[in-house]
């Protein structure tokens, strides 16, 4: 009943580029950043957009950008970024991110890893600068009128603890909830590269990190300047505070402290960083991780505790187990799953084991490393199997042979690595796959 008056309709807005004015207007429900918010800047500003106007977003999404964005030849300009693509995945950007410093580390003594912090940056990014590369994407005109009609004229009202307050109307930011802002802003930001070739950017979304090798130390302001430039022109701004850096070195390096830079100023230095929710240390480290998230692990029972005195048993607790306490300690495995010595690995382990021990899983439950092993080799098949997947660029080249072998997990060619980076997921799973 409903398919075919919906259809018609949503034919005449893409062909006309034409988006109702209802469709422009929006409810923002604010969603806690912290735990005890106390400003408006503690809040992330979630629109409910109508039902209708999102599935047609999504429809011209699937079949208008996703072509674009799955195939190699056109997604040049989004090769460093890692969400919002298909495929694409926090576990993918930290993968590609530990690759790219070792692969640095190979000719240079150290490397400088600088988090860019941008402030607010779905709220405040400009339309006219986001028309400006939409235009340069291979879309139908039709297309990008629909998606500048999208954009031109939308107003919202915020609703919090029962209250709604007065229209306001707005000529710039993202509309986060919507089903096209996501592909918006990484269109966006796509046009954010390194003034020199040698550094390198890996993307997140708006989490960004630059990382320049110590043979091209020279250049952090140069490419801090032109950072803070792009984002002017964009009517973004970089947080100046809260951008660190992170000096990487090799494991165990044991060099003299005269061979290690000063702090560039206004640039403050740490020895770790929470990196899309995974803690690294300045070694390419993750035992600060690994100890985070086997205590969280460990509260998560007391949890575990209260539900099954109120009832929760069986395949539904184990559900739930899984879904939460297990999840978390898989979450991103394949990016650091290598790093990890064996002292770690038993220590997650003993998470498991005690999980079994107290029946909120089965005794028949696969150990941990046999569901980090499911995990890679699950990620690693797909990224060999699809050339539009976001690390298949990372991959090396195929291995041409003139005669018939016998059957080879993979056809790549083995690259030579040392200790270091055969501790990174895709050279690990072409040695041992």
């Amino acid at each position: 009943m409903l398919a075919q008056p919906i259809t018609k309709l949503f034919n005449i807005s893409i062909l006309f580029s034409y988006v109702p004015l209802q469709w422009k207007s929006s409810i923002i429900t604010p969603v806690p950043k912290v735990s005890h918010p106390v400003e408006a800047a503690d809040f992330r500003p979630i629109s409910v957009t109508s039902i209708l106007c999102r599935l047609l977003e999504k429809i011209i999404a699937h079949r208008f950008f996703h072509p674009f964005l799955t195939e190699p030849h056109t997604n040049q300009q989004f090769s460093d970024q890692y969400a919002f693509r298909p495929t694409g995945s926090t576990t993918a950007a930290l993968i590609a991110l530990t690759h790219n410093l070792v692969e640095l580390l190979k000719d240079n003594q150290y490397i400088h890893m600088i988090a860019l912090d941008i402030t607010k940056a779905f709220d405040t990014i400009s339309h006219a600068y986001l028309a400006e590369q939409l235009a340069e994407l291979p879309i139908p005109d039709c297309v990008y009128n629909w998606v500048v009609a999208f954009l031109c004229d939308r107003n919202h009202v915020t609703k919090y603890n029962g209250l709604i307050s007065a229209i306001a109307y707005i000529n710039a930011s993202i509309v986060q909830g919507s089903g096209l802002g996501p592909l918006n802003f990484i269109t966006a930001i796509s046009k954010l590269k390194t003034v020199h070739p040698h550094n390198r950017l890996a993307k997140y979304a708006d989490d960004t990190y630059l990382l320049i090798p110590s043979s091209r130390s020279d250049t952090i302001r140069a490419e801090l300047d032109h950072v803070t430039e792009w984002a002017a022109r964009c009517n973004l701004s970089l947080n100046q505070k809260k951008t660190q850096e992170m000096l990487i070195r090799r494991p165990r390096e044991r060099g003299g402290q005269e061979a290690i830079p000063g702090e560039v100023p206004g640039l403050p230095r740490v020895q770790s960083m929470v990196i899309l929710g995974v803690v690294m240390t300045e070694h390419i480290g993750f035992e600060m991780h690994i100890k985070r998230i086997c205590v969280q692990a460990r509260q998560s029972m007391y949890a575990l505790r209260i539900m099954t005195t109120h009832g929760l048993a069986g395949p539904m607790l184990h559900d739930v187990v899984r879904m939460t306490t297990v999840s978390r300690l898989l979450y991103a495995s394949p990016a650091w799953w290598g790093f990890a010595g064996q002292q770690e690995r038993n220590r997650l382990q003993s998470v498991m084991d005690r999980l079994v021990r107290l029946r909120y899983l089965p005794e028949s439950n696969p150990t941990l490393e046999q569901l980090y092993r499911t995990a890679d080799r699950n990620l690693f098949t797909a990224a060999l199997a699809d050339p539009g997947h976001v690390l298949n660029p990372l991959l090396p080249p195929v291995k041409t042979l003139p005669y018939s072998l016998r059957p080879r997990p993979h056809d790549r060619i083995v690259p030579q690595a040392d200790n270091l980076m055969r501790k990174t997921f895709l050279t690990r799973m072409l040695y041992n796959v």
